[in-house]
Parts: structure tokens; sequence; C-alpha cells
């Protein structure tokens, strides 16, 4: 058989295998300054990915801001929730900013030993402008009301979040 009939032969075999299937994201994956999480969460079967960034304090390494995005509330929704220590002032709430533009205000939802937790659904122009910009702000006020802005790096939130 010469190389040229052995080309039906192989158009034939490719056009049974299937597709492939863009690739899972695995959990501690990294993509630039986000990294993906993937658990069972608790009272489903499947497991469910986001991605995340925590940003900590310079020289002491504890923990300021932990960031997250994907399918994190009990409802099923897209969603941006961001933990912050505790200690600030709650009824300001959270507002984000993606390169200067602020696009999202929310309360707190609840805290715990881990910090004061919000959430706001992951929608455009939200989602357009985290996935395309290069900088977001975080802005809150600390237990004496005074402004704290915690700038947080989008590289690679694109990727980890279209993974």
């Amino acid at each position: 058989m010469t190389p040229w009939t052995r080309i039906p032969l192989l158009v034939a075999a490719l056009a049974v295998v299937p597709p492939a299937t863009a690739a899972q994201p695995r959990d501690g994956q990294a993509f630039d300054d986000w990294s993906v999480r993937c658990e069972v969460p608790k009272g489903r079967l499947e497991e469910h990915c986001f991605i995340f960034q925590n940003l900590t304090i310079t020289g002491t390494g504890e923990r300021l801001m932990h960031a997250a995005a994907g399918y994190l509330t009990t409802d099923g929704k897209l969603a941006v929730t961001v933990t912050l220590p505790l200690g600030i002032s709650l009824p300001p709430g959270i507002r984000l900013a993606v390169d200067g533009r602020e696009l999202a205000r929310f309360a707190f939802e609840r805290c715990d030993q881990t910090g004061c937790f919000g959430a706001v659904a992951l929608e455009d122009p939200l989602s357009t402008a985290l996935t395309s910009g290069k900088e977001a702000q975080v802005k809150f006020m600390d237990g004496n009301r005074k402004e704290i802005v915690v700038p947080m790096s989008l590289r690679g939130f694109r990727g980890g979040f279209d993974a």
C-alpha cells in the first residue's frame, strides 16, 4: 500500500474520533495571578471550580483579602465574592472598580472567624470589565470609617474564568 492509498483510510479513521472537549481546570492550577480551586459544595454531588486570588500584607504575610469568581452562590449564578478582615466598618459595604471605573456596590452578607464576606452577581458590564481589564480596586471602610483601596491584579482572570 502506497502512502497515497492510505489517505482515505486516515480520513475515515479521523471521522470517527470524537472532537476534543475543553480541558477542565485542575485544583491548584494557576492563571498568572489567579488560581483554581475545585470542591464539592455542601449538599451537592458534583464538583464546582472557581478562580481566586489572595492578597496579603507585605511584611507580615497576613491575608488582607480573598477574592473569588465562579458559581459560588447557592442560587447557581455566577458571582464575585470578597472576604475582608474583621474589624472593618460594615454599613458602607464594598465597592468594586475596574481600571478606575466603579462598577458595583454590594453589602456584606456575614462575618465569621475568617473575615467578612460579600458577593455580587457577575453580569455585564462587570464581567466584561473583569475579563478585559488590567486592575480592579476593592474599596471599603476600616473601623474608623477611613476608605481603604486594595488594588487587585486581573492578570490571568480571563484565562482562569474561561477555563
